[in-house]
């Protein structure tokens, strides 16, 4: 029986600049340093990302660093990407054109995480940074502040 997954966190952002230019940014997993606060390096194997691309992942929150690998397991260019964590939790971008019509995007990020066992490692993470709640708080304020990276990066971009 598959472990059922929990939405953890979501959130979505209009953006000033076309799908097209947006995606440029969510959609290739070597770009995540230029906007995730606690992805520092990220190293995809086997070329350009596509479905099936692995990467190797260096992270750091406070003074604690950290290793993981990810795989891209849902790749629909222009709108949407899913990264599996070696923890079992999935990281997601998809986006829509937004309300403001073809040159506006609507992009939502959120994490679906395995609801029956946090893993170990996240475990001790989190007891590094603080607790479960620190470091989940933490992952929270990430997610709103690589939404507003990534759309002040698409919207110069567009300019």
């Amino acid at each position: 029986m598959a472990n059922k997954k929990v939405r953890s966190f979501e959130s979505e952002i209009e953006i000033n600049a076309p799908v097209s230019t947006v995606w440029e940014i969510v959609g290739e997993v070597e770009n995540a340093p230029k906007w995730a606060p606690t992805t520092k390096k990220v190293r995809a194997l086997g070329g350009r990302t596509k479905n099936g691309t692995w990467s190797l992942n260096l992270n750091k929150q406070g003074p604690v660093f950290w290793p993981t690998t990810s795989k891209v397991v849902d790749y629909v260019p222009g709108r949407r990407i899913s990264n599996m964590a070696t923890n079992g939790s999935e990281w997601v971008f998809e986006l829509s054109e937004g309300a403001g019509g073809a040159g506006t995007t609507t992009l939502k990020q959120y994490r679906d995480a395995p609801a029956p066992v946090v893993s170990l490692f996240e475990n001790v993470i989190s007891k590094a940074t603080g607790g479960e709640d620190k470091f989940s708080e933490g992952l929270g304020k990430g997610v709103n502040s690589s939404l507003k990276r990534i759309k002040a990066l698409a919207e110069q971009r567009s300019v």
